[in-house]
């Protein structure tokens, strides 16, 4: 498992060594997403992306698809993901996931410290 530390580039490790927490902009858009490291959902992708300071978030949730590296040298790996987005719940009911992209690639570092 990769260590990681907490740092001010938006990124910790939760308390049980078993999420990277990640909160960092990408272009215009905030992005606060975890990256699964148990064993029940290796590598999985949740979270909220916030497309400007006055949008909802919008959830997403993507599966991992291929992982280029090793996961045990993050900071040089790339992980490709199929990923689903939705909208907040109302009172009465919660929207369907849609598919959003196949083929998310983000680079290792991502989910590490600048």
């Amino acid at each position: 498992m990769p260590t990681v530390y907490a740092a001010s580039s938006g990124v910790a490790l939760a308390p049980n060594d078993s999420v990277i927490l990640v909160s960092k902009d990408v272009g215009s858009e905030r992005w606060a997403i975890n990256l699964d490291l148990g064993q029940a959902n290796p590598l999985q992708l949740t979270g909220n992306v916030f497309r400007g300071s006055d949008s909802e978030p919008a959830f997403v949730y993507c599966t991992p698809v291929q992982v280029d590296g090793s996961v045990d040298d993050i900071a040089n790996a790339v992980f490709h993901y199929n990923c689903f987005g939705t909208s907040a719940c109302s009172a009465d009911a919660c929207p369907e996931w849609d598919a959003i992209a196949t083929d998310v690639t983000l680079p290792g570092s991502f989910f590490l410290p600048r």
